[in-house]
């Protein structure tokens, strides 16, 4: 089992390859993401990060069910591995840096947690999606169905929950978990493409937008949504907005 961190150019690359089936998440893994996720998250030379698998086959078929008899086999075992997984969700969320998902073969279960958790999801035309915990006869707990609700709508969350059916690339972007589907050969090139971006813009204004929207949610009193518009104002005390405009202005003559 291996979890990996590269950065260069800006850009963070946390990439896995699971000894578990079809790339599971083991416990130490869980810790891993959770770990690699707030380094990046610290680190000021980051200014984007990619999450994807080293294999083709899949993204993460979620937890590694091998080890439920022995770590998740009653109430308490099953809080303690609930709040693993959910401090790893939450550093994800929580990171100032915009976060990119790079979906390719099977997304399923505790795979969708963490792509859901992301920022932004691009799939290739293999991504196959499921969210399969009603199989086992446990719950998705409540941080990642509302990651899945306020993405792709209680309709649909409740269909996937439901069901456990298994959607293809085409189906979840139809519903709001995809917001790109690039073909396999073209993906690579097409993530780096976009990348380059999203990293020649502000990331003091990126950070303070992510913030903002995720605020969003619990939706605002006036009073703090005067606080936000405070905040956002003030970018323009920033030198760094001032010389972004001044190059603007020049490239515009």
């Amino acid at each position: 089992m291996s979890l990996t961190v590269d950065i260069a150019d800006h850009i963070a690359r946390i990439h896995w390859d699971s000894p578990a089936p079809r790339q599971a998440f083991t416990r130490d893994l869980w810790r891993d993401l959770g770990d690699a996720v707030q380094r990046v998250s610290d680190n000021p030379d980051v200014r984007m990060v990619w999450l994807f698998s080293d294999s083709s086959v899949a993204f993460s078929a979620g937890a590694d069910i091998r080890e439920f008899p022995t770590h998740r086999f009653n109430a308490q075992d099953a809080r303690a591995y609930h709040t693993l997984t959910e401090n790893t969700v939450r550093r994800l969320m929580n990171c100032p840096k915009p976060t990119l998902a790079i979906l390719r073969g099977y997304v399923v279960g505790g795979g969708v947690e963490i792509a859901t958790a992301c920022d932004l999801r691009v799939a290739d035309e293999t991504a196959r999606f499921a969210v399969t915990p009603a199989k086992l006869g446990i719950a998705y707990g409540p941080l990642p169905s509302a990651l899945l609700a306020q993405l792709v709508g209680p309709a649909h969350a409740k269909d996937l929950l439901f069901s456990g059916r298994l959607i293809e690339a085409t189906e979840a972007q139809r519903m709001g978990l995809v917001n790109w589907i690039v073909n396999h050969e073209q993906l690579w090139d097409w993530v780096l493409d976009y990348s380059r971006r999203v990293v020649d813009n502000d990331p003091a204004a990126i950070a303070l937008m992510k913030t903002m929207l995720h605020d969003w949610g619990r939706r605002w009193t006036a009073t703090e949504e005067e606080a936000w518009e405070s905040r956002t104002s003030q970018l323009a005390d920033n030198d760094n907005y001032r010389r972004r405009v001044q190059r603007f202005l020049h490239s515009e003559d």
